[in-house]
């Protein structure tokens, strides 16, 4: 009998690589400037390389599919050696490394984008600079003014005496300088290596080419769109084991046809999420939770763990923290919200909430003393979300501004703690950000008050932000409704 099996020969199997997962770096359009979220993925780079020493690394650089060919090649270049003088930036060669980078931002011009993402990290990072919740589209004295604020504030942290020159124009090789001595600093703390051993780590990296790194122009793209994608603007990390042989640089085609390389997906290390509370004394709290759909995704955890599952812990150990300021007198009561969900949830078992849909009503949302058995009931009910639904932000934030406290008044001094990840179902363009953070704001000034809000002043009010994987629409408003609102916004 004819044995099919028997006929065929044993194809071998394609030659294997993996590419470290992390969302990609991304850049700006027509920029070389890596931008701050960046430096989670070039730190995985390094994290993976200590782990894997015997991993030789490809590095992979790609632009959009606007502009002509042949300067997105040399853009793709550019961004490619952004990522290199960064990898290599520490040791006696720092200055050097640090020169060269600035260099390569110059040749693009980094635009008022960079700077103001640039600013808004190092803000996040403790430094006193306010850019605004949005780029300006042209420079501004004012602008200047903050970037030389971050100057100094970076010179502080850098512990340096310089005398620094007035900022007069969207680029200023002095600011990327200092972005850089900061960037390092701020991988060689989350891996917890000093400068010098850090040095050692990049030195000993193992190379899969000569070139280190490579530009692929607008080859290769994630999203065919034609056009201007951000996925597109990227730089990629290629690991080849021992017994896999690279492509020739002139065959880098290869990586991206299924049949001749076997790629894996490596996942960065999670890091957890941490929230932290900073309200003004004696204030009382709403906790507004995003609890919608999009909190359903994996995001290539490598523990296949959701948004919501990986959010979860920080939202219990930030009520903990509102007990724990209670007890030292510096929160007074609290209430929470979550959206997203089925609307029969908006309840908690101790203090029954109104549903979204009975804002209206007039009925306010009752404010409890952050007792510790409030504490405990109200870790029971966020506990008991799943994902689901869409992001009705505006409502949730409708139900919050209702807050009342036991005499049914509006309290003087209240903060309102939003947690999402993702841009409300109001926003779908830059207009409808201004549009709906403008119409939030005016509930707090008192120029607009819905039907059936509760009287008095919210002047005393704040919103804090916090976006935890969001994209740009949702980062724009979450950025802006903060700033307007006497709070912070801070990226987790």
């Amino acid at each position: 009998m004819f044995e099919f099996e028997d006929a065929l020969p044993e194809r071998p199997l394609p030659p294997l690589c993996s590419k470290l997962n992390c969302g990609a770096l991304q850049f700006n359009l027509n920029s070389a400037a890596i931008k701050p979220a960046g430096l989670q993925v070039v730190a995985a780079v390094l994290a993976h390389a200590r782990e894997h020493a015997d991993r030789k690394l490809l590095v992979l650089s790609h632009t959009d599919q606007s502009g002509s060919s042949g300067d997105n090649e040399k853009l793709s270049q550019q961004r490619a050696r952004s990522v290199l003088c960064l990898l290599f930036g520490a040791g006696p060669n720092m200055p050097a490394n640090r020169d060269a980078w600035v260099e390569n931002i110059k040749e693009r011009n980094a635009g008022l984008a960079d700077v103001h993402e640039l600013l808004a990290w190092a803000k996040g990072n403790g430094i006193a600079c306010e850019p605004g919740a949005t780029a300006p589209r042209t420079f501004t004295d004012a602008f200047g003014e903050e970037v030389l604020r971050f100057k100094r504030g970076a010179c502080g942290v850098l512990e340096l005496t310089l005398e620094l020159a007035p900022v007069t124009a969207a680029f200023d090789p002095e600011t990327w300088r200092l972005a850089f001595e900061l960037y390092l600093r701020a991988l060689q703390r989350e891996l917890g290596l000093s400068p010098v051993d850090y040095n050692k780590l990049a030195q000993g990296l193992a190379w899969a080419l000569t070139e280190r790194s490579l530009g692929c122009g607008q080859k290769h793209p994630l999203e065919n769109t034609g056009g201007v994608s951000q996925k597109n603007r990227r730089t990629e990390f290629y690991f080849f084991p021992p017994e896999s042989e690279p492509p020739a640089a002139g065959a880098l085609a290869k990586l991206f046809d299924k049949k001749s390389y076997r790629v894996e997906d490596l996942p960065c290390p999670e890091k957890d999420v941490e929230i932290t509370l900073t309200t003004p004394s004696e204030a009382d709290v709403v906790l507004v939770f995003d609890v919608s759909g999009s909190m359903g995704a994996t995001d290539n955890d490598s523990q296949g763990r959701t948004r919501w599952v990986r959010l979860r812990p920080a939202a219990l150990a930030l009520i903990d923290q509102l007990g724990q300021a209670h007890a030292g007198g510096s929160v007074r009561r609290m209430a929470a919200v979550a959206f997203g969900a089925d609307p029969e949830k908006f309840k908690w078992q101790v203090v029954p909430w109104q549903p979204t849909k009975s804002v209206t009503g007039g009925r306010g949302l009752p404010l409890v003393q952050a007792t510790a058995a409030n504490v405990a009931a109200l870790k029971a009910w966020i506990d008991g979300f799943s994902p689901k639904g869409g992001t009705p932000t505006r409502d949730a934030l409708e139900l919050a501004f209702c807050a009342v406290d036991e005499a049914n008044k509006v309290p003087a001094k209240l903060t309102i703690v939003l947690v999402s990840d993702g841009q409300p179902n109001q926003v779908k363009t830059p207009a409808d950000v201004v549009t709906l953070t403008d119409e939030i704001t005016d509930w707090r000034k008192g120029r607009v008050k819905p039907q059936g809000m509760p009287q008095g002043s919210r002047l005393g009010w704040r919103i804090d932000t916090y976006g935890f994987a969001f994209g740009t629409g949702g980062f724009r408003f979450m950025a802006r409704l903060a700033q307007n609102n006497g709070g912070q916004f801070v990226p987790i």
